[in-house]
């Protein structure tokens, strides 16, 4: 077994977080050791940060992650990007930065840190006042809340006298609620403080005094129109009906919650996994840390884009834009990012559960989310939401076509159709996903697709790599599609993926 050893000389909280995803899963593939100093002996050396392999002279295999460079360390940075195999780094920004200090664009890398163990805090509602005996409060109102929307981002916090009964009704409704008694007025401003949004629920009221209150304390007031609402708040303050009220909640809650999507949408694993597809293309070996993911296959589209050097890519199943920041990366060493182009087919938020059950199809990931993720590379991205049943003629030629989008042989062949016709009359290049070699599920697949292509037109190659799903063992390779009339130079026999050996069937 290779060894990897992980370089790390500063033990920071950071670099610690860093690392410790290197130790937990790459393991399954390689012996691992940690220090503060290079290991010649080693098959692989990977600093964190760069800066121990500043004036190294030991040979061997090395990546490095770039996290910053401080005035006057360009020089050294220079250097250790020189002696570097690879250079991660941290962002498209940091990639930047790299080029912009002339470091070769085909050792750059980037790797995206994660965040996944932190959760999103529930956004505080403050009900300030006193439930009245004859429901002018409306509290009615909370509970076609809780009946009527999602309120699991949400916690209610009551004060004042007599909102027992409606905390404990809404913690059976599953909704987050307490009650809490202050004595002082320093105690109440203290809770406005903390809150996020102060709630008014009335039927009709003088003022009522909290919304001065929450106007001087600077939180959001959310209000019917009476009182001090209607003399001093915006319209954006003001609601009519529940679905208004929650409306205006959410729109709250929108650029907080899109950021924590957009850091969910990708974790530690993930970042073990780039590295080690980054290891695995050094040193020769399997990439397939996690066989349920199918890495080892997905791993050949690298070499694919090795090879035609496209400026520009169709996915068809984007998901949550992994794939399509790999791909752009990789057509990133031979172009400058903003001369590249993608176009991404996917449902996105639109999928039905009837969808995922006839597809085969993971859970859909909001548009916006792939959208940051993919635009962050610098290359020109339009994403097309919606069933390609109905999307497919948004599509423009490319040279370089994917497929890997719904499972069903009926989405393949519409799928197929367009993008084989492309080709024929353009040029370029098709790989398509989910050929099952064994145990095939009923109409799944693009076994029947491929096997009706017509070789007079089209040359058919199936990619060497192939995984077996641990759960069901379905094997699973990749096809590659073209123009008859073009030589293939990766066939299995003089296939470039250095992993690709130990998965040839």
């Amino acid at each position: 077994m290779k060894r990897v050893h992980i370089v790390q000389p500063y033990r920071s909280q950071a670099m610690n977080r860093m690392s410790q995803p290197l130790l937990d899963e790459l393991p399954a593939l390689y012996e691992v050791t940690i220090g503060e100093a290079p290991d010649p002996a080693a098959d692989l050396n990977i600093h964190i940060p760069w800066h121990t392999l500043i004036n190294y002279e030991g040979g061997g295999k090395h990546i490095i992650a770039y996290t910053h460079c401080n005035p006057g360390a360009q020089a050294a940075l220079v250097d250790a990007c020189h002696r570097a195999d690879i250079v991660t780094a941290m962002s498209f920004t940091g990639r930047r930065e790299l080029l912009n200090a002339g470091v070769d664009p085909a050792k750059i890398w980037v790797v995206y840190c994660a965040a996944d163990t932190f959760n999103l805090r529930k956004r505080t509602v403050l009900i300030c006042g006193r439930s009245q005996p004859n429901g002018r409060k409306r509290e009615s109102l909370l509970f076609d809340l809780a009946y009527q929307y999602d309120l699991t981002l949400y916690e209610f916090i009551f004060t004042g006298l007599d909102w027992l009964d409606t905390v404990e009704k809404l913690k059976l409704c599953g909704v987050s609620a307490q009650a809490v008694q202050l004595d002082t007025e320093a105690q109440l401003n203290e809770l406005y403080q903390r809150c996020d949004v102060l709630l008014v629920t009335g039927y009709t009221e003088g003022g009522p005094l909290p919304i001065l209150e929450g106007m001087a304390a600077g939180i959001p007031i959310l209000s019917p129109r009476f009182g001090y609402a209607s003399d001093l708040l915006d319209e954006e303050s003001l609601y009519d009906t529940p679905a208004d009220l929650m409306e205006k909640l959410d729109a709250m809650n929108e650029s907080r919650v899109l950021n924590h999507q957009v850091a969910k949408s990708w974790n530690w694993k993930d970042y073990a996994a780039e590295y080690a597809l980054l290891a695995g293309r050094l040193l020769g070996e399997s990439v397939d840390l996690y066989p349920e993911r199918g890495i080892s296959r997905y791993t050949q589209l690298p070499d694919v884009i090795d090879e035609i050097k496209p400026k520009s890519i169709v996915e068809i199943g984007t998901w949550n834009g992994t794939r399509a920041v790999q791909m752009l990366q990789q057509a990133g060493k031979y172009y400058p990012m903003k001369q590249l182009s993608y176009q991404g087919f996917d449902l996105f938020g639109l999928q039905t559960g009837e969808q995922f059950t006839r597809e085969l199809s993971k859970y859909a990931v909001p548009e916006k989310i792939a959208r940051k993720r993919i635009e962050a590379t610098g290359a020109h991205v339009k994403l097309i939401a919606g069933d390609t049943i109905e999307t497919i003629n948004k599509m423009a030629p490319a040279e370089l076509y994917f497929v890997d989008g719904g499972h069903s042989e009926a989405t393949i062949q519409n799928d197929g159709e367009r993008v084989t016709r492309f080709i024929n009359d353009h040029g370029g290049v098709a790989v398509f996903d989910d050929y099952y070699h064994e145990k095939k599920p009923p109409g799944m697949g693009c076994n029947k697709f491929i096997a009706a292509l017509d070789r007079n037109l089209f040359l058919v190659t199936h990619l060497p790599a192939r995984t077996r799903d641990p759960e069901d063992g379905r094997l699973i390779g990749m096809v590659r599609v073209e123009r008859a009339n073009i030589s293939v130079s990766m066939s299995t026999e003089t296939f470039a993926f250095t992993g690709a050996s130990h998965a040839r069937v």
